[in-house]
């Protein structure tokens, strides 16, 4: 992804949090809050390593870690997320990764732990709806 795309993305992940705490589920566990300080450590622990590679190594857990919360979340109510978003964020990590002029540990590790992230999720909202439909029936 280029710099406006990270720089898009960054403007699209502050409005969502800010529109989560008028919108946002309330059903925040322990595990999550455990998450996030985690996220935070690591992010601390990423601010100060001189190694390209160890960095993105970091940062591509930190976002790994990210995922959790919504991960457990899209579990419980499948229907929380919608699938088209997530579908399309899988595609857009694939892209860029195709686009990739390179292809080593240093441009694929973060690219690909978010595609993975996301076709995960996708996969996960469709199975668990299905799952929950029928078990309503």
């Amino acid at each position: 992804m280029g710099g406006a795309g990270l720089v898009a993305g960054v403007i699209l992940v502050f409005v969502i949090f800010l529109l989560a705490f008028k919108y946002g589920t309330k059903n925040i566990t322990a595990s999550d809050t455990i998450l996030l300080a985690f996220s935070i450590l690591a992010i601390a622990v990423w601010w100060q390593l001189d190694s390209p590679l160890l960095s993105v190594v970091i940062i591509s857990l930190i976002d790994g870690i990210a995922y959790l919360p919504t991960f457990r979340k899209t579990y419980v109510e499948p229907h929380s997320e919608t699938a088209s978003f997530w579908a399309l964020m899988a595609l857009s990590n694939v892209f860029g990764i195709l686009a990739s002029a390179e292809y080593n540990l240093l441009t694929m590790t973060y690219l690909s732990t978010l595609a993975l992230a996301n076709i995960f999720l996708f996969f996960l909202i469709v199975v668990r709806r299905r799952t929950v439909e029928r078990e309503g029936k």
